[in-house]
């Protein structure tokens, strides 16, 4: 351990530049929650009366750590840098009642901090597809049950994302490329702009939407089954949820048969959801374009690695294209 690293009270230990990933390079924040980070573990064990378990199970943009509670049992901690993101997540998960997501024992979104009870054993969706023990049609219908479970009204009071604020780092793309000339084709970021104002400008509903339901945030539970994590918190029209989908999992851009696994994913979310399929498939468009501005917000992202685009490019060409 570095002398810049931290301890935390289970005996793992964080640096600096971990800390600069979970602040989303943002280093103002991530120097000040870092600085204070073990009392605030500290106070927040003691207080929920939690029994942490060494080292850290994972790390991405928020810091996670296992432990048990003599009255729950397994739980787990999510804490970071304060960001709206946390806070829109407590409250699209503090919603009593909800079957299949996963529950919220407590939290404070004053300083980024929410105990969850701990899905056991956890294996994801993913996983299991990896392994050929679930098919991408049956996939698709346990992410379309997992959507309808999750969804509800926006509660009085909750914190959630508008979908368009998000839509802002397609008008970025366009103002850092105004010639066109950049890894996305300037007539598609056209199409994604065109088709997020007419969808937004045409919802009638909007819904506190998951907002990243891919196949890693779908686990199964021995007791619940699966079981919906880490949502965005995210306002919006329901259609909107299926891009993620349409996406993933990794790698689905280079199957053989994509267009076919597209097309098909298509008409199950129409079905199963009873939203008309063309704008599903506008809303796909979307996302998938939306996707590749924030993958390159970071710079330093190769052509080929712009996987997204390619599902964007095989979209543009069903039949849907052709219609108004």
């Amino acid at each position: 351990m570095s002398q810049d690293d931290i301890l935390l009270p289970n005996g793992a230990s964080l640096s600096r530049e971990v800390v600069r990933q979970l602040s989303w390079n943002d280093e103002t924040a991530g120097s000040e929650w870092f600085d204070r980070l073990p009392a605030l573990l500290r106070e927040y064990c003691d207080a929920w009366n939690i029994q942490l378990e060494p080292g850290i199970p994972q790390l991405n943009y928020n810091l996670v750590l296992f432990g048990t509670t003599p009255d729950t049992g397994p739980v787990m901690i999510k804490t970071g840098p304060p960001n709206r993101e946390m806070t829109a997540e407590i409250s699209a998960l503090r919603v009593p009642g909800r079957e299949g997501v996963v529950r919220v024992i407590d939290a404070d979104p004053s300083v980024s901090i929410m105990l969850q009870e701990r899905v056991v054993p956890g294996t994801s969706l993913n996983e299991m597809m990896d392994r050929g023990e679930i098919s991408d049609e049956d996939a698709t219908v346990l992410v379309a049950e997992a959507m309808q479970r999750f969804w509800i009204a926006p509660p009085i009071g909750a914190r959630i994302i508008p979908l368009r604020s998000w839509f802002k780092a397609l008008d970025d793309y366009v103002d850092a490329h105004p010639d066109g000339t950049g890894a996305i084709p300037g007539h598609m970021i056209e199409v994604a702009i065109g088709l997020a104002d007419h969808l937004l400008n045409t919802t009638i509903e909007p819904m506190v939407l998951h907002g990243d339901l891919n196949p890693g945030n779908i686990l199964w539970d021995e007791t619940n089954g699966w079981t919906i994590i880490d949502p965005k918190g995210l306002l919006g029209p329901r259609g909107y949820e299926i891009g993620t989908w349409m996406i993933n999992p990794y790698g689905l851009h280079a199957r053989p048969d994509l267009r076919e696994t597209l097309d098909r994913r298509l008409d199950q979310f129409a079905r199963l959801l009873g939203i008309e399929r063309h704008r599903l498939w506008q809303w796909s468009v979307v996302h998938a374009v939306l996707s590749e501005c924030w993958t390159l917000e970071g710079g330093g992202v190769e052509p080929d690695h712009l996987h997204a685009l390619e599902v964007a490019n095989v979209l543009l060409q069903l039949p849907d294209a052709g219609r108004q």
